[in-house]
C-alpha cells in the first residue's frame, strides 16, 4: 500500500525529517533502513528518499530505532515540571510497590504511578473495556501527569528514557513487569520527548514487544504517570 506525496510534500519531508535512523520489518521479511517512522491508529507511515509509503499494522513485524533521541532532550511544553534528576545513568530497575498505588523503582530513583490513567486499586482494573484505562492526546497526558496529587507527589509525564526503563523483554505481551504495573495495556504509552526534527510528533513505547517509536501529538495513547524520590 503506497501513497505518493506531490513534489511540494516531498520537498516539505526532506526538510523537516532528513535521514531518518528508524528501521522496520514486514511479516513477509522485507526490510526498511533509515527511515522516518510514524504510527497511527491503524496505520504505520515511513518516509524514506522523500517518499511517504503507508502499512496496515497487520502488515508490520518489528519496527526499531537505532539512535534515540539524546538523554534528556527538551519538551516543547514550557510548563513541565523539572525531571525528577539529572544525567541519570538508567539501570535496570528495582521495583517496590509501596502499598499506595505507586512504585518505587529503587536502582533508577524513580516513582511511577503503579496504574495507568484512568485504572484504580490495586489491580488496576475498571468497569470500562482494557480496565477502565484512559486514553489522552499529548498535551492532555501531560496536563492529566501534572494535575495528580497521588500519594502526595509531584508528577509529570516521563521522558522517553525513563519510559524505557519499565520495558521488560519477554514473550508474552504487554512487554513490561505486570507483577508491579497490573493489567498494563499492550499499547503505545506517552514520553514528553518530542522529536528533535518534527516537535508535532513525539516518542512513545509500544508495549506490545517493546519498540520505541514517534505518535503524532494529536493520536490519544494512554498514559503513566512519574515523579522522583
Amino acid at each position: 500500500m503506497k501513497q505518493f506525496l506531490s513534489k511540494l510534500s516531498v520537498i516539505f519531508l526532506f526538510l523537516s525529517f532528513g535521514l531518518g535512523s528508524d528501521s522496520l520489518t514486514l511479516k513477509n521479511g522485507k526490510e526498511y533502513e533509515n527511515v522516518y517512522t510514524k504510527i497511527n491508529k491503524d496505520t504505520i507511515d515511513i518516509t524514506l528518499d522523500g517518499k511517504k509509503i503507508t502499512f496496515s499494522k497487520s502488515e508490520v513485524k518489528s519496527i526499531k530505532k537505532k539512535e534515540v533521541v539524546a538523554k534528556k532532550a527538551e519538551s516543547t511544553e514550557t510548563n513541565q515540571p523539572e525531571e525528577p534528576s539529572t544525567n541519570i545513568e538508567y539501570k535496570a530497575p528495582s521495583f517496590k510497590d509501596n502499598g499506595n498505588g505507586t512504585v518505587t523503582d529503587t536502582a533508577n530513583k524513580l516513582i511511577w504511578q503503579k496504574c495507568s490513567i484512568g485504572q484504580t486499586g490495586e489491580t488496576c482494573g475498571g468497569f470500562l473495556i482494557f480496565g477502565g484505562a484512559k486514553k489522552k492526546n499529548w498535551d492532555d497526558a501531560i496536563r492529566e501527569c501534572n494535575a495528580s496529587t497521588l500519594a502526595g507527589k509531584k508528577w509529570k509525564l516521563p521522558s522517553i528514557d525513563e519510559l524505557k526503563t519499565l520495558i521488560k523483554e519477554r514473550d508474552i505481551r504487554p512487554t513490561i513487569d505486570t507483577e508491579f504495573f497490573p493489567n498494563t495495556i499492550d499499547y503505545d504509552y506517552w514520553s514528553s520527548t518530542s522529536y528533535i526534527s518534527n516537535t508535532s510528533v513525539a516518542w512513545v513505547v509500544f508495549f506490545v514487544n517493546g519498540t520505541v517509536i514517534t505518535n503524532d501529538k494529536s493520536l490519544n495513547n494512554y498514559v503513566r504517570c512519574v515523579s522522583g524520590l
